[in-house]
């Protein structure tokens, strides 16, 4: 595995992905992640797309569904860690 990136369900992902996965699992609004993030709501959507073709989910649901199922608790942490 390549170093910054994070193993999630046998996907590579970078520390972003991981966490916009988080915020997801936190049932956070676009806006809100996208804020908390300090990028637009267009770019965050861009890159939801990307997760959803890497994690072969095709929507949020799915995709926090898959999160809870590999290691996110409802809190956003992974494996019972905060990202860093």
């Amino acid at each position: 595995m390549k170093t910054n990136y994070h193993e999630f369900a046998g996907v590579e992902l970078t520390l972003r992905e991981m966490k916009i996965i988080s915020h997801l699992v936190q049932l956070h609004t676009r806006k809100v992640i996208a804020d908390n993030l300090g990028i637009s709501v267009n770019t965050l959507g861009h890159q939801l797309t990307i997760l959803y073709l890497k994690t072969e989910t095709g929507n949020f649901l799915q995709l926090i569904l898959k999160a809870r199922e590999n290691g996110f608790d409802k809190q956003g942490n992974y494996n019972g860690k905060p990202l860093e």
